[in-house]
């Protein structure tokens, strides 16, 4: 298993460094509900903006059009986190969501957007070699553009590297693209049927046995798994855990996932024990729940209790 580094601080200023805990690279978007709202969205953002709110220094790379969307939507994400935005003439992504009884979203996922056009460049590697955590996913490598350009940091920054699959139906290749992503990963998250999914790739049965064999091939520190009402589960190769959902009244579960994944940043640079990142990404994760929208509107609590017992894995 090989030893995680943190990296040194970060910039998203070109002139003045400023510390950076945390980048994350991908999508920004609109989510455009049935009703017609549009919420902020995109995973890898919310994934940003979500730690933002909980008092981390954080940064999103991404790439929106030369259109209204556009320069709508990068005003608002300013707002929530140190944004390195590239404008492209590709117009902005947005996402059509469509809620069930239960408020879980089904998503369709409008082709050829801006985030798949991210180039390298020096302002990209600058951000990303001084980073400390690096979030990414797996929707906006659907395009070669934003690929090479997530090939390229992955290769260079010595962040600790989180990859949230974030499986979505019609991206082509996933299945190259998961096993690419993987070998470049310090930490996985994946859903319970993105497990089930990923288990018919390699043909396994058992949960265990299948991610144990995750964690030997590819030197993962963890790997996470979120199970909805049930709570989500810790593997390390030495320990499993689990913690049970918090319960809540739900509005809207779009951007749990991405909660839990700010979560898991938030306990590794506060150093809690293992059971402390479980709770905090479940409660973070409940939280995001019980409002409408993945991003919240306020700061949220950063006074709730978690294990703080210090624990240096890193």
């Amino acid at each position: 298993m090989r030893k995680l580094k943190c990296g040194n601080g970060g910039t998203v200023n070109h002139e003045e460094p400023l510390t950076t805990e945390l980048v994350c690279f991908g999508e920004l978007l609109w989510d455009v509900y049935e009703d017609g709202e549009e919420k902020l969205g995109g995973a890898p953002f919310n994934v940003a903006a979500i730690a933002s709110a909980k008092g981390v220094k954080a940064a999103m790379i991404t790439a929106v059009g030369n259109d209204e969307r556009g320069r709508r939507i990068c005003a608002a994400a300013r707002e929530k986190v140190e944004l390195l935005c590239q404008v492209t003439e590709h117009k902005t992504g947005i996402v059509k969501v469509m809620l069930d009884e239960e408020k879980t979203p089904t998503f369709i996922i409008e082709k050829d957007a801006a985030y798949d056009y991210i180039i390298f460049d020096d302002a990209v590697d600058r951000v990303c070699s001084h980073a400390l955590f690096f979030c990414f996913g797996t929707l906006a490598q659907r395009n070669t553009v934003s690929r090479e350009t997530l090939k390229k940091i992955l290769k260079t920054t010595k962040a600790v590297k989180i990859y949230d699959f974030n499986y979505r139906e019609g991206i082509d290749e996933w299945q190259s693209l998961f096993t690419e992503s993987v070998e470049k990963t310090d930490i996985l998250k994946v859903n319970e049927e993105e497990l089930e999914l990923l288990k018919t790739l390699y043909e396994s049965e058992s949960d265990e046995s299948f991610l144990d064999m995750l964690i030997q091939r590819y030197g993962l520190k963890y790997v996470f798994v979120t199970r909805g009402d049930k709570g989500a589960s810790l593997y390390s190769g030495k320990k499993i855990l689990h913690r049970d959902a918090v319960k809540i009244d739900v509005a809207d579960t779009t951007g749990c996932g991405d909660a839990f994944t700010a979560g898991i940043v938030y306990s590794l640079l506060h150093k809690v024990d293992e059971e402390g990142i479980l709770e905090c990404a479940v409660q973070l994760a409940a939280e995001i729940a019980s409002v409408k929208g993945a991003v919240p509107d306020k700061q949220l609590n950063t006074q709730k209790k978690i294990k703080s017992r210090e624990f240096s894995q890193f």
